[in-house]
Parts: C-alpha cells; structure tokens; sequence
C-alpha cells in the first residue's frame, strides 16, 4: 500500500526492533510502514543496516508466487551489509524461490518537522467507516477539506466538484470512535492524490489514528491486522 509509483525507491532501516520502509511524493508526503521484531518466527539483527530499495522490484519478487495460494508463504530475508543485495528466499507449498533485489545508498527521509509544531488534534476511530467515508468523498473532487472540532460533529469531511458535494459527519458519541482528543477548531484541505495509498490501507487495517498539528500537517496512522498464525 506504500507503493505510490513503479520507479519509487523506498528508504529502508533495520535494527533490533524491526523493519521499517519508507517512501516519498512531491515533497508532500511521506509514508512509513513498520513491521515489528514480533512478527517474525526468527528475528537477528546485531547492528543498524540503511539502505534503499526499488520498490517495484521487491513486489515483483514479493508476488512471484501470486495472489492465488491458499497457504501461507514462508519469507527469509536476509541483508550481509552495505553494498550487498537483500536475499528473499520463499517457501511455498514445498516449492522454494530465491531472488535478491539490488539495494543503493539514499540517505535519510526528508525530515517534515512533524514534531516542531504542536499537536491540536487526534482521534482513533474505526478503519471501515473512515475507508468507505473516503472512498464516497473521492467521487466528487480532487480535494478533501477536514474539520476537526471541540463540539459536534468532532470529524467532517467533505469535497465537492462540477457535480455537486458530499458531506460526512462522525459525531463524538458515534460507534466508530475509539477515541477523541481535540483541543482546538481546525479546517484543512488535503489532496485525494495524495491520500491514495492510505485508502489501500485502510483495507487492510482494524484502526486509524487522524492527528493534525498546528500548521495544519495530517498524519495517519494505521493499525493493519495480522491474519497469520504468527503473533
């Protein structure tokens, strides 16, 4: 879901904690996905590794076995150093695959300066009304505006084209929150095109995180379920 274009590199660090992929867009956004030590059967890594990675090719590799298997894909991966390619091998039904994916120095992130601006505002709510909310308000513009508040309705989204607007409204004592911390009246306008890959997460996830900081940046943060026996 963090894959935004075919030739994208994706900044990648690993140490004792787990594995953490991030990947840019027009200086605009910024998006992060972390898999914890936790999730893997078998985890050893004895030292910090940073590198970049063409994503397209990881995927390619990633999907040598297709959507269509009912099992679950056994994945090693394993990364020697600087200047070494990071070794997949997959295990599928008995049939083993091996591949490696040419890995770059790129450096570090863009640093937003997400924590030089306090934070107004934050809720957690429920992952599918806020997926189907974006996903209706997606068919009338290009933008989204959202209101977040003190009073009621707490979350409002909507966008509006040649054809007309919709509105969406997530009142405080709704269902789908799980949480609302707002401290102060906020309205932003944030581009569908780049809120993209958050609806093809959001398919994935149980729970979303919306916080806005003073200057008006949105941060999402998403809690994707692990349907694999590993816990």
């Amino acid at each position: 879901a963090i894959l935004l274009k075919k030739d994208i590199v994706a900044f990648c660090v690993m140490d004792r904690n787990g594995f953490k992929f991030t990947v840019e867009m027009a200086g605009a956004l910024q998006a992060s996905v972390y898999l914890k030590h936790e999730l893997f059967t078998e985890y050893r890594c004895t030292e910090k590794q940073q590198f970049g990675i063409q994503m397209s090719h990881l995927l390619e590799c990633l999907n040598i076995f297709g959507g269509s298997s009912n099992s679950y894909v056994a994945l090693t991966l394993k990364y020697a150093g600087e200047g070494r390619p990071l070794l997949l091998e997959m295990v599928d039904a008995g049939v083993l695959s091996s591949s490696g994916v040419s890995t770059m120095d790129c450096g570090d992130p863009t640093d937003f300066l997400w924590n030089d601006s306090p934070l107004v505002n934050k809720t957690i709510l429920q992952a599918n009304p806020l997926r189907d909310a974006l996903s209706e308000l997606d068919w009338w513009g290009g933008t989204l505006t959202l209101e977040m508040s003190t009073g009621t309705p707490t979350l409002r989204m909507y966008s509006k084209g040649e054809m007309g607007g919709c509105v969406i409204e997530f009142p405080p004592e709704c269902d789908p929150f799980d949480e609302c911390a707002c401290t102060e009246d906020t309205r932003e306008d944030y581009r569908f095109s780049l809120l993209q890959c958050v609806l093809k997460a959001l398919a994935l996830s149980d729970k979303a995180c919306l916080r806005v900081n003073r200057i008006g940046m949105l941060s999402v943060q998403l809690m994707i379920r692990n349907d694999s026996p590993v816990t």
